[in-house]
């Protein structure tokens, strides 16, 4: 059974690693063999094919890795778990989650299990973490190759017009390098891109819906009314009225994510 090397889906790509070289994912290994065109070492493809991340045209088998720089893990949990939801990734990679290792320790997600993680110590931000589904054996394979993934160049690498888009291309035919995706790695208004792509903070926000700001000036305007009362009464009252706010919010919430899902 014969296959090619399918383009991995990079919504960002940020500063990392070293992470894929502890991963091989051994329930697709005996469903893909693989054939391989790239610029890198014999070696490195031999990685790629024993990591079995590769799609067979015949049998329609493939990893799906999806990786994401989230400038902030902590507070994006509920917009990951919908994306991973919607996605369906097989592995999971985040860059950038600013956490430290106490905190990682115990940030997970329903349906992945955390394989590989790193921190940094002396400087604030970065890091990177792997997140694999539950019921794909993994295991470090190390055959002395290295594969270097790395990001954040700050380089406009799709301006051939650029000098420093020059230089890194110098650089890496000097190495016998060469870029394999073209796709934009951080989206902006100048950005081409072929493909919607949904930032991380769309659905933020987007439970705040007329019904939700009139509810919340109705509060603010029943509490004005219970502290000028001010009696036991009134005070109760407010404590009710405010608790069932608090439902109402979660009630929106609730229904909003699962339309997402859904839709």
């Amino acid at each position: 059974m014969k296959g090619t090397l399918r383009r991995l889906w990079t919504p960002q790509f940020g500063p990392w690693a070293r992470v894929f070289k502890d991963l091989c994912v051994s329930s697709f290994k005996e469903r893909c063999e693989c054939n391989i065109t790239s610029s890198l070492t014999r070696e490195s493809q031999d990685m790629f094919m024993d990591a079995g991340i590769a799609e067979s045209s015949e049998s329609n088998c493939f990893i799906k890795i999806l990786q994401l720089n989230v400038q902030c893990i902590s507070n994006k949990l509920d917009c990951l778990e919908v994306l991973l939801l919607e996605e369906a990734p097989d592995v999971f990679t985040v860059v950038e989650h600013w956490c430290d290792e106490r905190r990682m320790e115990v940030t997970s997600f329903p349906g992945f299990e955390r394989v590989a993680y790193s921190c940094r110590i002396n400087h604030l931000h970065g890091g990177t973490a792997t997140y694999v589904r539950h019921g794909h054996q993994v295991q470090a394979l190390d055959n002395g190759s290295d594969i270097f993934f790395c990001g954040d160049l700050n380089i406009d690498y799709l301006n051939d017009k650029s000098l420093q888009t020059r230089i890194l291309k110098d650089l890496m035919i000097s190495f016998g390098l060469e870029v394999t995706s073209m796709n934009p790695t951080r989206i902006d208004m100048y950005c081409p891109i072929r493909k919607m792509c949904r930032r991380m903070n769309h659905c933020k926000n987007g439970w705040i819906t007329p019904e939700v700001k009139r509810a919340s000036n109705d509060l603010k305007e029943f509490y004005w009314l219970c502290e000028c009362i001010n009696t036991a009464e009134s005070h109760s009252a407010y404590r009710a009225a405010k608790s069932s706010y608090r439902k109402f919010l979660a009630n929106n919430k609730l229904n909003f994510n699962k339309s997402l899902i859904e839709n």
